[in-house]
């Protein structure tokens, strides 16, 4: 069995359950750049940029 197959089963069968705040997104300007998740789940806001626009 792969992997991916082997995850399959174990969520279907609920022997693991994943962690709601690995599912968060961002909606907003897609020029955001440098942002990243930290250990805990939290997007990590501290070197995020917004590229310039183009000419």
């Amino acid at each position: 069995m792969n992997l991916a197959a082997w995850c399959q089963q174990m969520l279907a069968g609920k022997a693991i359950v994943p962690l709601i705040y690995h599912w968060l997104t961002l909606n907003g300007q897609r020029s955001m750049r440098g942002l990243h998740m930290n250990t805990l789940g939290w997007f990590d806001f501290k070197s995020a940029w917004f590229a310039p626009p183009d000419p």
